[in-house]
Formats: structure tokens, sequence, C-alpha cells
């Protein structure tokens, strides 16, 4: 299993003190640290495409943000400290080298990250398969992403 650098893990700690420190009394951040076992995607059939991982060499690391607030005069400070967050920790990821081919892991991303983020290529691809089997986009009127 691929370890996590412990300045990536430093990284961590100081955003959760910073944000803690930051954000209103009325708020709660906490991070999780998910490391996946590199060999993730080498169950599956190589000859079968996958829209996630976009690579199948991809290793992932996963971090969940979680913050939960509550007073809805506060959505945009707590959703900005996220997205600000997000970004600091991604930047920390790429100057260490480890950040190049990185995916947002679906289940864990912003509702406003860019499907590139998460997909990579296969953005053109899915696009495809959606218009295929949901031409009249039924499943644009549920939740989720939207290819």
């Amino acid at each position: 299993m691929q370890r996590f650098e412990a300045s990536l893990l430093d990284a961590v700690a100081n955003e959760t003190t910073f944000w803690a420190g930051v954000l209103p009394d009325t708020a709660l951040i906490s991070y999780t640290i998910e490391p996946f076992l590199p060999t993730l995607a080498t169950h599956r059939d190589s000859s079968i495409e996958s829209a996630f991982p976009p690579a199948a060499a991809l290793s992932l690391q996963p971090i969940l943000l979680n913050i939960v607030w509550l007073f809805q005069d506060q959505d945009e400070e707590v959703l900005n400290a996220a997205k600000a967050s997000v970004q600091r920790l991604a930047e920390v990821a790429k100057e260490m080298g480890v950040g190049e081919g990185v995916a947002s892991y679906p289940n864990y991303a912003l509702a406003d990250t860019p499907l590139e983020e998460m997909y990579g290529e296969n953005v053109p691809r899915l696009r495809a398969l959606k218009r295929l089997v949901d031409p009249d986009g039924v499943m644009n009127l549920a939740g989720g992403f939207k290819f």
C-alpha cells in the first residue's frame, strides 16, 4: 500500500487547526484520510474501460473533507472554506510530486467540481453514453454530477 507522505498529513492537520479557528462556532470540520490499496483497479478486466478511476494505474488516496454547520446564512462562508481547503491540499500534493494525475474522488467531490477533475479523458465517452441511455435527460432531474 502506498503511504501518505508526512508533509501531506501535516498539511491536513494544519488545515484542520486553521479552519477550526476561522469557521463559526456553530460549524464542525473534520478530515478523513482514506488510503486505498494500489491494487484497487487491478481486479477489473483491462480490456473493459472504466469511468473511474480515469486511469487504472492511478493510485487513489482520497481525503474526505466534512464540514457541518447549523445556519443557512453560513452557507457561502462554509462552502468557500471547503473550496479553499481542497485547493490548498491539492497544491501541497502537487508540490510534493504526488498530485500529478490526481483525480477528485466523485463520492467526496464538491458539487461544482468539474467532471474532468474526476473522470479525466473519459468525460466525452461518458457524455456520449449518457446521450445513448438517457436521451430525454431524465437523470438530470436527480442530484449528482451532470454529464
